[in-house]
């Protein structure tokens, strides 16, 4: 057994390069991997010990950038990897949070907690104070979906705003096929992503901007 992090390259070109002390003991083109409950079938090896499961897959799997992996050959052909860090459960009003953040550090007007018809839409940005609202964001870590789609179409019909569904990696098939049935009025401009996506986006423009005040160029 061998133990590595997933590197942001690799997670981004969806493969996994095997440290040396697991590659297979003869080469191999394709191979079967197993991740928890799923299973990969006719993943492709190449010769620099790269499996190239795909980044779909990949992100199907939990297999994200910075994760750390073990690897074990149950098989001659056959391939598991299991997952050594802790899952994170993200906190609905954290990501909430760094919406209203990313908001501020874009140079909008954010609001969180935005009244609309005896609700409240969780984050929505406007780019003048009086205006309506041109993005409206709904976190739903698990749940009501229903109730969250609600809202988000609400404020495309009012505002125009372009609906943003914040969720977890695995509600997001749950999400998306609510928005092929019930909503199918709102699947055309929708946006379903992960939380993991908006917590880097945050870190990334914080770093920014830390750097720029640091090079004196905010």
């Amino acid at each position: 057994m061998s133990v590595k992090s997933i590197s942001r390259s690799e997670y981004e070109r969806g493969f996994i390069r095997l440290p040396s002390e697991a590659k297979a003991k003869r080469p191999l083109r394709e191979i079967s991997v197993t991740v928890g409950s799923m299973r990969f079938e006719g993943v492709r090896v190449d010769r620099y010990a790269r499996i190239w499961i795909g980044r779909s897959r990949m992100s199907e799997a939990g297999l994200r950038k910075g994760l750390k992996v073990r690897f074990e050959w149950i098989s001659p052909s056959a391939l598991k990897i299991t997952p050594l860090d802790i899952p994170v459960t993200p906190d609905h009003d954290s990501v909430r949070d760094m919406l209203y953040e990313i908001g501020l550090l874009k140079g909008r007007i954010a609001l969180r907690e935005y009244p609309i018809e005896g609700m409240r839409v969780d984050v929505v940005w406007k780019r003048i104070e009086k205006g309506n609202p041109y993005i409206a964001f709904e976190v739903q870590i698990a749940g009501n979906f229903f109730e969250a789609l609600t809202k988000l179409k609400h404020a495309w019909d009012l505002w125009n705003s372009i609906p943003f569904l914040v969720t977890t990696e695995e509600y997001i098939d749950k999400a998306l096929k609510l928005v092929e049935g019930s909503f199918h009025e709102i699947k055309h401009v929708i946006r379903v992503v992960g939380w993991r996506s908006v917590e880097e986006l945050y870190n990334l423009l914080k770093k920014v901007r830390e750097l720029e005040a640091e090079m004196k160029l905010s």
